[in-house]
């Protein structure tokens, strides 16, 4: 199961860790990638740092004890249907130690426990998972977590003492998530400026370090990758990507050994306007002694693995299945489907797929019974999909197996594979042979002319080939990525450019970024829109400069497009400076002011961003809404957490 299933939100906490590792685990290649951080992405300070800024003196010492005080909360929620939401919250606070472990071979090992706990609270739904503070201490106490670092300071493998009945080990290894500083250990140590490809309290994203003028290393998540907070969409064709509006900067000293972190981060997932997951999440270290660590005895309790990959207990994931399933069976799942198929009804049906999925991944052999339902008569193209759907969520190799016996299918016509094909895309973990079944497919469409199916298939590889790169995998699939490419230059109609484009931004390679750009001024505003939104994983300073030039384009589409995805980057002052501008312009569109406005509220302290926004406040000629948007962004009150934060 991928790690960024939907069952990740049954336990969302300060760190995908948590929730992906009672969902079911997940697993991660490492050592992540690091790279220079393009220009262009620079940290919007008082005043930029220069480039030759000495790295921070990041080390971990081996024979060091560091004890540090602890004081993490965060507050998650996930919307299911109109009437349902799930929440989790997390309080803990107390001291944290890390012992540098003597290396072995060249590698490298830190020990982590809980030294004191003044408070320990989680509770979903409302509800305490452990009775008072006292019985989270028993199960916090007195174990350790042990983690393997690579050369850069990357996580690779983890062994942890806990009691097969406790939280220990998913606590754990959400803090581990917090504490994955990547410095790289083979570029100039004056680079003030890096990224690297981490986990995140809400996923993978990429990460852009830089060190700042007063020694101190800022740490900023940019838009995630992969989500594992938001719920599934249910539904196929084309639509605008999950909308992101995050917020996240860590800070971090250290003067030799690591001093201080303070990592703030809130995330709200959009989804066609709708608010469907929210997070907020403040993990903040502070040390407050240096001992000598003291030699530690082992084997630990469990078997090493992949940093990330752990499972839950079987007694604990049997219970939190159980609960999600809350009692649906298989015969009663079949007979909602078919009353689908002849209502388009199912009560609460964001709670039923939450159930339905969680049966699939509880049963797998229950994924066979839906892939012969799929099959009769009495389904229509909306009940087909729905199979689909839960099919795609519940992920494991029955269920892609299951999808695949659909898809392939004699009484699937081409109207409704065009719809049906694209419930593929959901699928956060593909199969080769999924992706095979794909190729196959858009081969055969384009082959018999049918341009609407070899849209939708083109489409969903690149969604697919997105979810394959989000699990560490450079290149998943050259076949399919191979095509993509000879799709976009051949393509003669805007439809065929806009479904290429939309499949290459979906899979966002790197080197991708250039036969994307070269579409920027297509006479077609659709397939300029496109462009911009799929520039939003090709994050460089020739992206940026074709964002900001379609941001200034004379159609609303198009404008609204490069704004999203540029609110989805960190700007610097050079951007900025395009952005004041674009406030002052008569082509700015009215349409276009209010995503202009969300843009720049998160450089409200900044001289241009402020200067922006009053521009907006004042013009007459823009949407009420939006001016009234600026107003309360540049209200006295009003602040950016963000930047205070990391200006200090």
């Amino acid at each position: 199961m991928s790690r960024h299933h939907v069952l990740a939100i049954v336990l969302i906490v300060a760190a995908a860790a948590l929730a992906t590792a009672i969902a079911g685990g997940f697993t991660s290649s490492t050592p992540r990638s690091v790279s220079g951080a393009p220009e262009g992405s620079a940290f919007v300070v008082t005043a930029p740092a220069p480039r030759a800024v000495a790295r921070p003196r990041m080390a971990w010492r081996p024979g060091e004890r560091l004890v540090f005080a602890l004081d993490w909360r965060s507050s998650n929620a996930v919307k299911l249907g109109s009437s349902r939401a799930m929440s989790l919250d997390v309080e803990i606070v107390g001291q944290l130690s890390i012992a540098v472990l003597p290396p072995r071979d060249d590698r490298r090992f830190l020990s982590l426990r809980f030294e004191k706990l003044a408070r320990a609270r989680i509770s979903l739904d409302g509800r305490a998972l452990y009775a008072d503070d006292h019985a989270a201490a028993q199960d916090l106490l007195g174990k350790r977590a042990v983690v393997e670092l690579t050369a850069d300071g990357a996580m690779r493998r983890v062994a942890l003492d806990a009691d097969p009945s406790g939280l220990f080990r998913h606590v754990m290894r959400a803090a581990l998530v917090e504490l994955e500083i990547i410095v790289p250990s083979d570029a100039d140590a004056g680079d003030a400026e890096w990224s690297a490809e981490e986990l995140g309290p809400s996923g993978l994203a990429r990460v852009d370090y830089r060190v700042t003028g007063e020694g101190a290393l800022v740490r900023r998540r940019g838009a995630y990758d992969s989500i594992g907070i938001a719920p599934p969409r249910v539904g196929g064709g084309e639509s605008v990507p999950r909308e992101q509006k995050l917020d996240s900067v860590a800070i971090i000293r250290t003067d030799g050994s690591l001093t201080s972190l303070v990592d703030d981060e809130s995330l709200a997932v959009v989804d066609d306007g709708v608010t469907v997951a929210t997070t907020s999440a403040r993990f903040a270290l502070e040390r407050i002694g240096i001992e000598v660590a003291e030699p530690e005895s082992e084997p630990l309790a469990s078997a090493w693995q992949d940093f990330g990959e752990g499972r839950a207990s079987d007694g604990l994931a049997r219970r939190m299945l159980a609960q999600r399933v809350d009692g649906l069976t298989a015969a009663r799942m079949r007979t909602d489907v078919m009353l689908y198929a002849g209502s388009g009804l199912i009560a609460e049906q964001s709670r039923w797929v939450w159930r339905a999925t969680g049966l699939l991944v509880a049963r797998p052999e229950t994924s066979d019974a839906l892939a012969k339902l799929f099959e009769s008569a009495a389904l229509d193209t909306a009940a087909r999909g729905l199979v689909l759907d839960l099919l795609a969520s519940a992920g494991h190799a029955r269920a892609q197996a299951a999808m695949r016996r659909a898809l392939s299918s004699k009484t699937l016509d081409d109207d409704a594979a065009v719809d049906l094909v694209q419930r593929v895309s959901f699928l956060l973990a593909p199969e080769d042979a999924t992706i095979d079944l794909l190729v196959a497919k858009n081969e055969d469409a384009q082959a018999r002319q049918k341009d609407a199916l070899a849209s939708a298939t083109l489409y969903t590889l690149g969604a697919c080939l997105g979810n394959m790169r989000a699990r560490h995998a450079a290149d998943p699939h050259p076949r399919a990525h191979a095509l993509l490419l000879s799709r976009l230059a051949a393509s003669s109609t805007g439809g065929m450019r806009r479904a290429a484009l939309a499949a290459l931004g979906n899979a966002g390679f790197p080197a991708d970024g250039a036969a994307i750009r070269a579409h920027a001024g297509d006479d077609d505003e659709l397939v300029r829109s496109q462009v911009a939104w799929s520039l939003r994983k090709v994050d460089s300073q020739e992206s940026r400069t074709t964002l900001l030039t379609l941001a200034g384009d004379s159609t609303s589409a198009v404008q609204t497009s490069a704004l999203r995805v540029l609110a989805q980057l960190a700007l610097g002052e050079d951007d900025l400076a395009r952005m004041e501008s674009l406030a002052k312009s008569p082509r700015l569109t009215t349409a276009a002011a209010l995503p202009l406005v969300d843009l720049l509220g998160a450089y409200v302290p900044t001289p241009k961003g402020h200067a922006a926004l009053e521009t907006l406040r004042a013009r007459d000629d823009l949407d009420s809404s939006a001016r009234s948007r600026a107003r309360a962004l540049l209200a006295p009150n009003a602040s950016d957490t963000q930047h205070t934060t990391e200006q200090r």
